[in-house]
């Protein structure tokens, strides 16, 4: 097997990590060239995807033990990258994607725990040039998936 073929087996496998729903054909075989791909596909193989769910699990389970501490904000970042495998420009860039939006939010609420002297807007600034009202949100969105009974998702509708 070459690196090429290598690279692209690592790449359908986090690809079927993150989407587990939408199968990725063979579609960048026939390139002279590959295009690069993002740093999940360095993932080690998971038994079970990846969800938003178990995002938050795992900050609720991190929260208990949290402390204000001095380190840098893109330390904090950096290990969502290691924990959750997405590039750090992805975390701090606009993609919408449910799995990207918690890891992305979860990152803030962490940034704000263990920074408190840092501003809504300073934080923002740190994660790409958010709005203090968008790190705002990703804090009050953590409170609130504390609450007994909080849907975070809408149920999806029958088609």
């Amino acid at each position: 097997m070459t690196e090429t073929e290598k690279m692209m087996e690592r790449y359908r496998l986090a690809r079927a990590r993150t989407f587990p729903t939408k199968p990725i054909a063979n579609m960048v075989t026939h390139l002279r060239h590959p295009p690069v791909v993002p740093a999940l596909m360095f993932m080690e193989p998971q038994l079970e995807p990846l969800t938003p769910e178990k995002v938050w699990a795992d900050y609720y389970e991190w929260l208990p033990t949290a402390q204000p501490t001095d380190r840098d904000v893109c330390v904090i970042i950096q290990e969502a990258v290691d924990r959750y495998g997405y590039p750090a420009r992805a975390i701090k860039g606009g993609c919408r994607i449910r799995l990207l939006v918690a890891v992305r939010q979860t990152t803030m609420s962490r940034a704000y725990v263990e920074r408190p002297e840092l501003s809504l807007t300073q934080l923002g600034r740190w994660f790409g040039g958010k709005d203090h009202t968008t790190v705002l949100h990703a804090i009050r969105k953590a409170q609130s998936w504390r609450n007994p009974g909080f849907i975070p998702f809408a149920p999806k509708r029958a088609a």
